[in-house]
């Protein structure tokens, strides 16, 4: 009789530790997925410490990173009320110095402190007063630590090697997903960016464009107009009959649409202004199309007269006539009223010829 109550203890004790390791796993799972979702470093961080603790039943659960030099290791995301106030501080540990979590990210292997048996450790945390257990896993990733995962417990010996393993393997899967939101996020700022460059040379170019050509055109039953200097045909700003669209290019606006119905036309309504807008939108898209092309057109042309100016320069050996022509095509080819080729010659030399033409 004994001896069977030795085995269902046994049994019943081998139940519930896989039924532990079946729970640790799954929600070792769930926070993997969960790490998966985000796109955002700061919301990654602040969802899964929240997930761990609720899961694994922690009483904290902290996500620390390096700094840019190495040198510490700064609380980024707490579970925690305690540890919401280490955050509000700016709490942080010195690398290889100062506590567990320091110095798993010097040692780069998992640590467990407990507060029992041979190494027991005394938490004297005021911010975390209930902890007993206290196991720091670090975040590696392409061979670097990058920062340190902080579980704590108000078990006594809430943790074992076992348990290692599994969040181990967790923290592994959260420093590739922290490291991935890193990079779309440093990918993002790059191409805002680009986007507020190429906005910017948009602009420019169609501020260049502007002071070569005519600004605008107003069509009115009387028929169709130029526009001086750009002005705005008058009207009150709040006349429900009348529609301003802004005329957009990669984020800059480079004019304006202004639409204008009848007396007795009604008012404007949304599903008009959508239709309307989607118009100027495919207008502004063909009036950059038509400038693109005259650009180019333009650095055709006046790539074909400096291939024709030094065909006509180089037609010659001879000093005296290349500076004779060059000076001529220069002048004919950009229409001047005056071109003059100067070569800088040494005073002493002056006597001996004169070195410029006009």
């Amino acid at each position: 009789e004994e001896l069977q109550r030795g085995l269902e203890e046994k049994v019943a004790e081998q139940t519930a530790l896989l039924s532990r390791r079946v729970a640790q796993l799954e929600a070792a799972a769930q926070v993997a997925r969960e790490a998966a979702i985000h796109e955002d470093v700061r919301t990654l961080l602040d969802n899964v410490t929240h997930l761990i603790s609720e899961r694994f039943d922690f009483y904290h659960t902290g996500i620390f990173l390096l700094d840019e030099r190495g040198e510490y290791a700064v609380l980024q995301a707490a579970s925690s009320e305690g540890g919401q106030r280490m955050l509000q501080r700016g709490h942080r540990l010195k690398v290889g110095e100062q506590g567990i979590v320091g110095l798993v990210a010097a040692q780069r292997r998992p640590h467990i402190a407990l507060d029992v048996g041979e190494d027991a450790v005394f938490f004297n945390n005021p911010d975390l007063p209930l902890t007993r257990s206290e196991m720091a896993l670090p975040l590696i990733f392409g061979g670097n630590v990058i920062g340190v995962l902080d579980i704590q417990s108000t078990q006594p010996a809430a943790f074992t090697q076992d348990d290692v393993q599994i969040l181990q393997t967790l923290a592994d899967q959260l420093a590739v997903a922290i490291e991935n939101a890193r990079l779309l996020n440093e990918s993002q700022i790059v191409v805002q960016q680009l986007q507020a460059i190429a906005g910017e040379q948009t602009r420019q170019a169609w501020l260049r464009w502007a002071r070569r050509k005519q600004r605008g055109y107003l069509y009115t039953p009387l028929g169709i107009e130029p526009l001086e200097n750009g002005e705005k045909p008058e009207s009150p700003s709040d006349d429900p009959r009348r529609l301003e669209l802004p005329i957009t290019l990669r984020g800059q606006t480079i004019g304006t649409i202004t639409l204008q119905r009848k007396k007795a036309q009604p008012p404007w309504t949304e599903k008009d202004r959508a239709l309307a807008s989607e118009i100027v939108s495919q207008a502004s898209l063909a009036l950059e199309s038509a400038r693109l092309l005259e650009e180019t057109q333009r650095r055709a042309q006046e790539e074909q007269l400096v291939r024709e100016v030094a065909t006509h320069i180089h037609a010659t050996l001879d000093l005296d006539t290349v500076l004779r022509t060059a000076t001529r095509e220069i002048y004919r080819a950009l229409d001047l009223e005056m071109a003059e080729v100067r070569l800088n010659i040494p005073e002493e030399e002056k006597e001996k010829g004169n070195g410029s033409h006009q």
